[in-house]
């Protein structure tokens, strides 16, 4: 049997279950409130510019263990996150 849309029935059920089960899933508003700040991952030079650091002088940062960086590869990746925390560190430290 066919309904109004001109689906069959067994099709529209399973429709309606799929759409009940994506919602028992459904966290995209809490995924996409914080979407930049966790996915978002910046290169060296993006991450001193963010700074106000050299490329350099960020790498010796990160080094020394100031500022937290992954590897991929050769490459270091920096969180957004971990920027802002390392700039909280350091206006502590300086009394700003």
């Amino acid at each position: 049997m066919f309904d109004e849309d001109g689906r069959s029935s067994s099709l529209r059920r399973k429709t309606l279950a799929n759409q009940d089960e994506s919602r028992k899933y459904d966290h995209s508003e809490s995924v996409f409130d914080n979407r930049i700040s966790t996915t978002r991952l910046l290169n060296t030079k993006e991450a001193a510019a963010y700074l106000g650091v050299t490329p350099n002088a960020l790498r010796i940062l990160v080094h020394r263990g100031r500022v937290k960086a992954e590897k991929l590869g050769h490459r270091l990746k920096f969180h957004i996150d971990a920027l802002k925390a390392s700039l909280q560190k350091r206006e502590v430290n300086y009394g700003c």
